[in-house]
């Protein structure tokens, strides 16, 4: 029988907040897949930010269900949109997607020298995603009779109606006794403030696990949540700018250790000041300390989006940097020591690096900068051995520093430029999980041939038809390929790097261009862009359609790519094309 019930949170004594009404049951297995099926589960990443468990973890979760161990309850808030029924996970996602991926055929469970995986015949919903594509078939399975009463289990689960502050209330309970949580985790997800959300954007933008918004569907979060193979889903770790620099060890990165450290870069930038004491960043989430209200104050004054941007572009400069070299930064410069020696270190480069930017300077050459860093080695490591980051004492390192480097600069940005490069990669970092507002093609021709197809020339208007029917702003780009096929067949052909991004490769329309209109780089690049013009032109489209697609895109240089972009807002007048 569901429980209907009442009931207050205590704290120190004092009564807080009464909840109003939440309803105590149990999320049936079977009900479960019909739910993920109909898309009706979403994750608030605010709350629920990524998948963390190893395979292990999930595998003692599903032996103690199936051998009547009580589970933790899931905590989930329902809301009615447009007359639908919205789950919303907020506390519990990991269990959650142990049970979801296990029925999914996503990993097996080890016994008798062999993994047997869930067996989907056992339910019309789970063989109906088997015939669709969605569950990977596989050679051993438990037996049906084991499957089927796997179907018939319960988790208990706490439903509240959708309102924030009760949602903040009740989480920020169940996480503030004896939960597992590392101390950014708790900082970040219990904290509503400005701060708090500008380095969870800064964060995720360099981690590629960035959504353009916090509500997604839960089918989506294995896609972007950090991982590696031996954990079989998510980004691959080993390809994250903290590993690629050897700065933040693997565990680390999955107890949110670069959430921290870019916590303290941004607020030492931002206050010119940081408090070495242990509860510091406490103060800063805290929008009732002076700390916190100070630092949500000066954030306030600007463009939330602007200022990810301006921070992100100094990871990208780095990069550029130790790319043009063959090397990263920690292995460059002989670093040694603990995580925290090497990211102090780490914080001196970029405190600088964002100085110079921040004042108008580009790097000129960034093989020129490298060996300028290289040869001032002595600024990044000397005095950073302390376990509590004295970062006012970096600050002065990093004035240094800058002296230093300035004479690697050369002219002012170019903000257009700087902007949409800034865009791209915003786009790059998204799509895995917002593929309805964007589409790639690597190219227009046969590059055997080099001549256009009339396949390619359908796919293409297609592709511009869809995007334009949608809503929010959507991109089609030419030059980067979605997947390991398409670009081996580009490289079989052209032999040449690409720049990897979010599993995508991006390869420049220039060497296609010059193959087929000429070596001039500059001229074959206008040619294959007018040529664009003329396939659109000449296609099956709405006249106004063709002229708002021609009017809205343009080549852009992309980290010395050329790439092709169309563009469509939310201001799309064509509504019923």
């Amino acid at each position: 029988m569901v429980e209907l019930r009442r009931f207050k949170i205590l704290m120190g004594g004092r009564k807080t907040k009464m909840i109003k009404k939440t309803e105590s049951t149990t999320w049936h297995f079977r009900n479960l897949i019909i739910d993920y099926v109909d898309n009706k589960i979403f994750v608030n990443r605010r709350y629920q930010r990524k998948l963390v468990w190893t395979i292990r973890e999930k595998c003692d979760l599903i032996d103690s269900i199936m051998n009547n161990i009580p589970v933790p309850t899931l905590f989930v808030a329902k809301y009615n949109e447009n007359g639908k029924e919205i789950l919303e996970v907020i506390d519990g996602l990991q269990r959650l997607d142990a049970i979801l991926s296990f029925m999914l055929g996503r990993y097996g469970i080890f016994k008798e020298d062999k993994y047997y995986y869930f067996d989907p015949s056992v339910d019309g919903e789970l063989q109906a995603l088997v015939n669709a594509g969605v569950i990977t078939t596989h050679s051993e399975y438990l037996s049906k009779e084991d499957c089927q009463e796997f179907m018939r289990k319960e988790i208990p689960v706490i439903y509240t109606s959708g309102d924030p502050d009760e949602i903040d209330l009740i989480f920020n309970r169940l996480n503030s006794t004896g939960r597992k949580m590392s101390p950014q985790d708790k900082r970040q997800s219990t904290s509503n403030s400005i701060f708090a959300d500008l380095v969870r954007r800064i964060s995720s933008t360099i981690r590629r696990d960035m959504t353009f918004t916090d509500r997604i569907n839960i089918s989506a979060m294995p896609g972007i949540s950090i991982g590696d193979k031996k954990y079989g889903y998510g980004v691959n770790m080993d390809t994250l700018f903290w590993r690629r620099h050897s700065l933040i060890e693997p565990q680390e990165l999955k107890e949110s250790e670069d959430e921290k450290v870019i916590a303290e870069i941004v607020s030492t930038l931002i206050m010119g000041e940081y408090e070495r004491q242990r509860f510091y960043l406490d103060k800063l989430y805290n929008e009732d300390t002076i700390t916190g209200k100070k630092i949500n104050d000066i954030i306030s004054r600007n463009k939330i989006n602007d200022m990810v941007d301006l921070y992100y572009n100094v990871f990208v400069e780095i990069d550029k940097i130790f790319d043009s070299v063959g090397s990263n930064f920690t292995n460059y410069l002989q670093l040694s020591g603990k995580t925290y020696q090497r990211c102090n270190s780490f914080k001196i480069l970029y405190m600088a690096l964002f100085r110079l930017l921040d004042d108008g300077f580009v790097i000129g050459d960034y093989g020129r900068m490298a060996i300028i860093i290289r040869d001032h080695k002595d600024l990044f490591t000397t005095g950073v051995s302390f376990s509590y980051s004295d970062i006012n004492y970096m600050i002065k390192k990093s004035e240094s520093v800058y002296h230093s480097l300035v004479n690697g600069c050369v002219r002012a940005i170019d903000r257009i430029e700087t902007e949409m490069e800034k865009e791209i990669d915003e786009v790059l970092n998204t799509s895995l999980v917002e593929s309805s507002r964007v589409e790639f093609k690597i190219g227009i021709s046969n590059f055997a041939t080099n001549k256009v197809t009339s396949k390619f020339k359908s796919r293409l208007l297609k592709g511009l038809e869809r995007l334009a029917r949608g809503t929010g702003t959507r991109y089609l780009i030419v030059g980067v390929a979605d997947n390991q096929k398409s670009y081996n067949n580009w490289y079989d052909s052209y032999e040449k790097p690409s720049i990897l991004m979010n599993g995508h490769y991006v390869t420049g329309i220039e060497d296609e261009a010059m193959r087929m209109f000429g070596d001039v780089k500059s001229i074959a690049v206008d040619r294959y862009q007018q040529h664009l013009d003329t396939i659109i032109e000449n296609g099956d489209m709405p006249s106004e359609l063709k002229e708002y697609v021609k009017m809205n895109h343009q080549t852009v240089t992309y980290r010395d790519k050329e790439l092709l972009v169309f563009k469509f807002d939310d201001n799309l007048s064509i509504k019923n094309i």
